[in-house]
């Protein structure tokens, strides 16, 4: 992981929506049995900092968006929705039906949007965030650019 990297937690959203998504659209209709937010690779779960602890609430709080808006389906420890861990983590319909859209240029020829994001994801180091992943992101939550 990369040192001294300071995201603004927008990026953060957009990076952890992006990662989860990416994942669970990628390995669909698999669910993640055990999930736990580090793994993303978003902040260092060694350090202990102001900064860190906002990272990692950044990152949890957009997994419960995710839940809580219809996106992803999970079980937290003992009921909990910001528990690490998360059980069973899988895409929903309205999930699945946002990520095999196909907004205009937004993706290429073959791609669906869950697709593209895969790609993106893939190619792009733990703690960035580009143009195309925002832009992604945003037409996953608003159905186009």
């Amino acid at each position: 992981m990369e040192k001294g990297v300071i995201l603004n937690s927008i990026d953060l959203f957009d990076a952890t929506c992006a990662k989860v998504l990416a994942q669970l659209y990628s390995q669909f209709p698999l669910e993640i049995e055990e999930f736990r937010d580090h793994c993303l690779g978003l902040y260092d779960q060694q350090s202990i900092s102001d900064e860190t602890n906002r990272k990692i609430k950044a990152v949890n709080q957009s997994i419960v968006f995710l839940k809580q808006n219809g996106y992803i389906s999970y079980y937290g420890w003992e009921g909990h929705d910001t528990g690490i861990p998360k059980y069973n983590m899988k895409l929903t319909a309205k999930g699945l039906e946002k990520l095999r859209s196909t907004p205009d240029g937004l993706v290429g020829n073959d791609d669906d949007l869950g697709s593209a994001l895969a790609k993106r994801v893939q190619s792009l180091k733990n703690l960035s965030v580009d143009e195309v992943v925002k832009n992604l992101v945003k037409a996953v939550f608003t159905g186009g650019a």
